[in-house]
């Protein structure tokens, strides 16, 4: 299972929330955000890609049904951070996921948008493979895109070459913009608080719609991934392949046994 899971997650989750409300409703398509570039620098993250998960599901009941298609973009950033025990490695990960409001009358019909952190990071554990123990640690405010957000933090293992890794996982509730709903998950090695803690946070209120297309020139590249209504299980071509299997997605070549590029598999 790989990163991009956390998208078709919940993206599938989103579309499922529109049956009833077809008509012409039946295309939504997210914006990509990214962080800006001065920002991300100074927290030292680089953008690893930007990817779009397009979710087909069928909604209706009986012979009235349409396929509902929703495009969800997930921009990714890495840093390479010493990690107890085992040495440098790109353990430091940020990530923005954008999926489509879908409103009719005024009534939205993503779930995303009402989804508590608490929920959340669920999706976040469904989509790693090796993070286990998920403990909430505490609540704060930050701002994101101009908006107050609820960011929690929370504990957690990540097992790393076999090792266990202890890691903070930082999610906002989602931030609504004029089309979309955006949530912000930043993971760095507990060890590590005290400086990697307010780089997540840096990065948090640097989020910015314009900055996505220098993540997408500086990363991986764009993909899209067709997550279908299966919450996306990694048979769908996972991108370029670039993030999870070689480790070539930017690493330096220093520590090649590090492959996986991060803490979560």
């Amino acid at each position: 299972m790989d990163r991009r899971t956390l998208l078709a997650s919940a993206g599938a989750v989103g579309v499922a929330g529109i049956a009833g409300c077809l008509d012409d409703l039946t295309e939504h398509e997210a914006s990509a955000y990214g962080v800006r570039e001065a920002t991300a620098a100074d927290a030292g993250y680089e953008p690893s890609g930007v990817d779009a998960v397009v979710i087909e599901e069928p909604v209706g009941i009986g012979p009235l049904r349409e396929t509902v298609v929703a495009t969800n973009y997930v921009v990714e950033y890495e840093k390479t951070v010493s990690v107890p025990v085992l040495g440098e490695r790109r353990a430091g990960v940020f990530v923005t996921f954008a999926t489509p409001q879908v409103s009719v009358f005024g009534r939205e019909f993503n779930p995303v948008a009402d989804m508590d952190t608490e929920e959340l990071v669920e999706l976040v554990q469904d989509s790693y493979d090796g993070l286990e123990g998920i403990t909430h640690d505490e609540d704060d405010e930050v701002e994101v895109l101009g908006e107050t957000a609820v960011r929690s933090r929370f504990e957690a293992e990540a097992t790393f070459d076999g090792t266990s890794v202890d890691v903070d996982v930082h999610v906002t509730e989602a931030v609504a913009t004029d089309d979309d709903l955006v949530v912000t998950v930043g993971v760095y090695p507990n060890a590590l608080r005290s400086q990697e803690e307010r780089h997540t946070l840096a990065m948090m209120g640097g989020v910015d719609p314009d900055a996505a297309s220098t993540a997408d020139a500086n990363g991986t590249g764009s993909g899209d991934d067709d997550g279908d209504d299966d919450g996306g299980d990694g048979s769908d071509g996972d991108d370029d392949g670039s993030d999870e299997s070689d480790g070539s997605d930017g690493d330096d070549g220093n520590n090649d046994g590090d492959g996986d590029d991060g803490l979560l598999p």
